[in-house]
C-alpha cells in the first residue's frame, strides 16, 4: 500500500498524485492497457477535484490518499477533513447540459465500487476498480 498526503490549494499536487498512480498501475501484473489507465485516472482525478471543491472550497486542507494495487484490483482510500458530503454517489448524470454535476457519475462509470462515509470529521471515500480490462 502507498500513502500520499497532499495540501489542497493553488500549488495543490493533485498532479503528481495521477503520476504515482499512473506509476503503480503500471506495475501492476499485469498491467491495464493504456485506455484503463487513463480511464482510472480520469475517476482518480474527478473525486479529488470534487473534494478541493466542494469539501473546501475556497480554503486550504489536507487529502490523505492510500493506492493499493494488486493484480486484478485497484482500490483508492481518498480521507479529508472538508464539508462532509451531502448527495449521494448514486447520482447520475444531468438530465439537461449543466456546469457541474459531472463527477460521481463519471467516478461510478469507471469504478466497480464506490463508497462513501462521514466518520468523525473526515470524510472517507473508497474507490475499487476490478480487473485490468476495459470496461
Amino acid at each position: 500500500m502507498t500513502r500520499h498526503r497532499i495540501a489542497t490549494g493553488p500549488a495543490d499536487e493533485i498532479e503528481n498524485l495521477d503520476v504515482a498512480l499512473d506509476h503503480l498501475l503500471r506495475s501492476q501484473q499485469p498491467a491495464p492497457d493504456e485506455h484503463r489507465r487513463l480511464r482510472l485516472r480520469l475517476g482518480f482525478h474527478e473525486l479529488l477535484v470534487n473534494i478541493r471543491q466542494h469539501a473546501y472550497g475556497e480554503r486550504p486542507g489536507d487529502i490523505d490518499v492510500e493506492f493499493d494495487v494488486r493484480p486484478g484490483q485497484v482500490t483508492i482510500g481518498v480521507t479529508d477533513r472538508g464539508q462532509p458530503f451531502s448527495g449521494t454517489v448514486d447520482a447520475v448524470l444531468p438530465a439537461a447540459p449543466a456546469i457541474g454535476g459531472y463527477g460521481l457519475p463519471i467516478i461510478r462509470a469507471v469504478f466497480d465500487q464506490v463508497h462513501y462515509e462521514r466518520i468523525g470529521d473526515s470524510n472517507h471515500w473508497t474507490l475499487t476498480a476490478n480487473g485490468t480490462e476495459n470496461r
